[in-house]
C-alpha cells in the first residue's frame, strides 16, 4: 500500500510538470518565433522565395502553419485530457486500493480467527484422543482381567465338574457284570467262598448278592452273605478286617502269589490255575466302580475264600 501511495502521487507530478512545460513552451517556445518570422518573410521576401519557403515548408511538415497550430493545440488538449485523466486514475486508484487494503485486512482477520479456531480444535482433538487412548488402555487392562477371570472361571467349572462327577460315581451303585464274571470263573479251578458284606450298607449288601448268586450260576459252592461290622481296633491277625478293608472288595485265602494281588507291582492279569487267583481277577473285570484287593490266611483251608464287600472307595 505504501508503495502505491508513493508511486502514483510520483507519476502524477511527472504528468503536471510535463503539461505544464508544454503549455509554456506552445505560448513563449520557439513555435511563436518561427510564425513572426514567417509572417515578415512573407511581406519582403519575394514571392518566389514565399513559394520556395512554402515549398520547402510543405515538404517538411507536409501540412500548412494554420494546421500544425490546429494539430499543435489538439495534441496539448489531449495531453491536458490525458492527465487529467491520469489525475482522476491516480485518485481512484489510491481510494481502491485503500478500500482493498481493508478489505485485504477484513480477510486477514477473518482467516486469523479461523486458523485460531482451527488451532483451538486442533487442542480439543489431541486431548479427546489422548482421553480415547488412556480409556483403551483401561479397557484393554479391564479385557485381560476379564480373560483371565473367565480362565478362572472355566478352570473352577472344570474341577466342579470333576468333584461332581466323583461324588455322581461315588454315589452310584456298584454293579457286578454277570456275564464278564461267569465267562471269567466258569472252567477255573472252584471254592468254597463265604461272602460278607459291610452290616447297615445297603449298596456294599446288594453288590454281596450279586457276587453271590453269579457264584452259583457257574457252579461255584458259596454261602449267603452275611453282614460284619467293623472293629473299633483292629488286630493285626485278623484275616477279615484287614486295613484295606474299609472299601472295596477283598478275596482272602489260605495262600495267594504275589502275582494274583491287583495292587502289587508284580500282579499279571493271565488266566491262573488257582481259584482264588481266577475269582480275583473275575472280580477284577466285573465289577463296575470298585477296587479289588486280594489277601492270605494261613488259617484257612485249602478250598476256603472269603469276598468282602466294603463301602464303595
Amino acid at each position: 500500500m505504501f508503495q502505491r501511495l508513493f508511486i502514483w502521487p510520483l507519476f502524477a507530478a511527472i504528468m503536471g510538470f510535463a503539461l505544464g512545460g508544454s503549455v509554456f513552451w506552445g505560448l513563449y517556445g520557439p513555435n511563436a518565433a518561427l510564425r513572426h518570422a514567417t509572417q515578415s518573410a512573407e511581406d519582403h521576401a519575394t514571392s518566389n522565395e514565399a513559394r520556395s519557403t512554402k515549398e520547402e515548408t510543405a515538404s517538411m511538415f507536409d501540412s500548412s502553419p494554420e494546421a500544425a497550430d490546429f494539430w499543435f493545440n489538439f495534441f496539448n488538449g489531449t495531453l491536458v485530457l490525458g492527465a487529467f485523466l491520469v489525475a482522476i486514475g491516480t485518485a481512484g486508484a489510491i481510494k481502491t486500493g485503500t478500500v482493498k487494503e481493508k478489505f485485504a485486512d477484513v480477510r486477514i482477520s477473518i482467516n486469523e480467527a479461523a486458523t485460531k479456531q482451527a488451532v483451538a480444535a486442533s487442542d480439543i482433538a489431541h486431548q479427546e484422543t489422548a482421553k480415547s487412548n488412556e480409556r483403551i488402555a483401561e479397557l484393554a487392562v479391564q479385557g485381560d482381567r476379564l480373560r483371565k477371570d473367565a480362565e478362572d472361571a472355566k478352570a473352577r467349572t472344570k474341577q466342579a465338574e470333576l468333584e461332581l462327577e466323583r461324588l455322581r460315581q461315588r454315589m452310584s451303585q456298584r454293579h457286578l457284570d454277570a456275564e464278564m464274571f461267569s465267562k471269567l470263573i466258569y472252567d477255573s479251578p472252584k471254592g468254597v467262598v463265604e461272602v460278607r458284606y459291610l452290616a447297615d450298607n445297603a449298596e456294599a449288601y446288594s453288590l454281596a448278592n450279586e457276587i453271590y448268586k453269579s457264584l452259583l450260576e457257574a457252579s461255584w459252592s458259596a454261602k449267603l452273605p452275611a453282614p460284619v461290622r467293623s472293629p473299633k481296633v483292629v488286630p493285626s491277625n485278623d484275616p477279615l478286617h484287614p486295613p484295606i478293608w474299609y472299601n472295596g472288595v477283598t478275596v482272602i485265602s489260605k495262600k495267594i502269589s504275589i502275582q494274583d494281588v491287583p495292587n502289587s507291582s508284580h500282579f499279571e492279569d493271565l488266566p491262573k490255575s488257582s481259584a482264588a487267583g481266577a475269582l480275583t481277577r473275575a472280580l477284577m473285570h466285573s465289577v463296575g466302580g470298585g477296587v479289588v484287593y486280594a489277601q492270605d490266611d494261613a488259617t484257612f483251608a485249602e478250598d476256603k475264600l472269603v469276598v468282602v464287600v466294603a463301602a464303595k472307595p
